[in-house]
């Protein structure tokens, strides 16, 4: 029977005590005391005992966005504006020289300031352009990419070169190595629709493409993709991998001080049917008496998990601004990495949730609960994008509610997967 350890610390004092008594080296005593204990080796007990790491704090930068607006119609007009906050700083983001692409029109006034090209025709369209803007500088800022005025993002140069399908394209340009990026937002089935052209001129002219798992930047409802040299060019998995971990993306939806959009759906009561009738649906359970022993060895069994999966809290869940946080053994940091994801999620997800849960037996595995009637499209993306941002990972993820449920894979950072599989 394999033997149990609470900590890596049990095994190592464990290879001390097996080095002294029989001589071997100490290498050799942390392995055949891992195995002992049921691992594969010394290496694979270390991953198991890894202690958690606490949530990145990214230090960011408040950028201002001005845009004017005139509504003829109504005889109205103003100068909206709002304060964003970005990884980089606005100075090293972006230079006079790159305001082109979705940044065409703007202008640099001080620090950290920018204004918008100022021909919205409505308060509204001010304020989604100048998110637009927003979200513009959360991609450069997690991928290190500028903007670029000339065709060099198309094979050869050539505008003649387009991929099949390419719609709202945006030609970027990565410093590092020198080369250059395409983004593409085309409607949903678009893509989808041209894949078989693609694949085609893919390999025709060296490229990759990937579909990222974001909110984009042109908005609109749209799909949002990636293509770079296959030889030569920078990594488009890398920088898929990092937009997946990145907040959510800027819109006008959450704007300070405006009311949350009216999606057509309430949450409905949930009703209970008779006792008779539920009675009645349920078959008959059979008990069966669990002998003393049996629960001893389960209990102690429990206590091992517990030990392992790390300090408890103080109470089983919190409430953490609207929503039930738990874990399966009330574990600290389980609860304060959930908490963490709440506070990344933005409001209009926020508000939709019930609770979030982690599974301390499997180690980093979530599910999250929406409440009854309130699920919308892209929220379980929205969800796992704000997880991805205060953790290096998990084990699994489920979202879901009365009517839907979606799992995500395990992710970890440093995995090399390919987001063109998700297209």
């Amino acid at each position: 029977m394999p033997k149990h350890f609470a900590t890596l610390d049990g095994i190592k004092r464990a290879a001390t005590k097996l080095k002294r008594a029989s001589g071997v080296s100490h290498n050799a005593a942390l392995e055949q005391v891992a195995r002992d204990a049921g691992f594969a080796d010394y290496h694979a007990a270390t991953i198991r005992f890894a202690t958690p790491k606490t949530p990145r704090q990214r230090r960011q930068y408040p950028v201002t966005i001005y845009e004017f607006w005139s509504d003829r119609e109504r005889g109205e007009r103003g100068n909206e504006s709002r304060t964003f906050m970005i990884d980089k700083p606005l100075s090293d983001l972006v230079k006079p020289h790159q305001l082109s692409g979705y940044l065409g029109g703007c202008s640099l006034a001080s620090g950290n300031e920018i204004i918008g090209y100022g021909r919205s025709h409505s308060l509204e369209q001010a304020r989604f352009e100048i998110c637009r803007i927003a979200r513009t500088l959360q991609f450069m800022a997690a991928t290190g990419l500028k903007p670029s005025r000339g065709g060099r993002c198309y094979p050869k140069g050539s505008w003649d070169n387009r991929p099949p399908g390419a719609d709202h394209d945006q030609g970027w340009y990565h410093p590092k190595t020198r080369s250059f990026v395409l983004s593409e937002e085309p409607y949903p089935g678009r893509f989808t629709s041209n894949a078989e052209n693609r694949r085609a001129w893919a390999k025709r002219h060296g490229r990759k493409t990937v579909r990222i798992r974001w909110g984009g930047i042109y908005g609109h409802g749209t799909e949002f993709y990636l293509t770079g040299q296959v030889k030569g060019g920078v990594n488009v998995s890398a920088l898929a991998r990092r937009l997946a971990a990145l907040a959510p993306a800027y819109t006008e939806a959450d704007w300070p001080g405006a009311d949350l959009p009216n999606t057509g759906t309430r949450p409905q009561p949930i009703v209970a049917p008779p006792a008779s009738a539920h009675e009645a649906a349920l078959a008959p359970v059979e008990y069966i008496e669990m002998s003393p022993e049996l629960a001893a060895a389960l209990k102690h069994q429990r206590d091992l998990d517990i030990a392992e999966a790390g300090p408890q809290a103080p109470e089983p869940s919190i409430d953490h601004r609207g929503v039930r946080v738990e874990s399966r053994y009330s574990i600290a940091h389980e609860l304060e990495t959930m908490s963490a994801a709440v506070d990344a999620m933005p409001d209009l997800v926020r508000a939709r949730l019930e609770s979030i849960w982690c599974d301390s037996k499997a180690c980093a595995f979530y599910t999250v609960e929406v409440k009854p009637g309130r699920w919308i499209e892209g929220i379980e993306h929205l969800i796992r994008d704000a997880v991805r941002a205060v953790t290096d990972g998990f084990n699994g993820l489920i979202v879901r509610d009365g009517e839907h449920e979606v799992w995500f894979d395990p992710e970890w950072e440093g995995d090399d997967y390919d987001c063109s599989a998700e297209a």
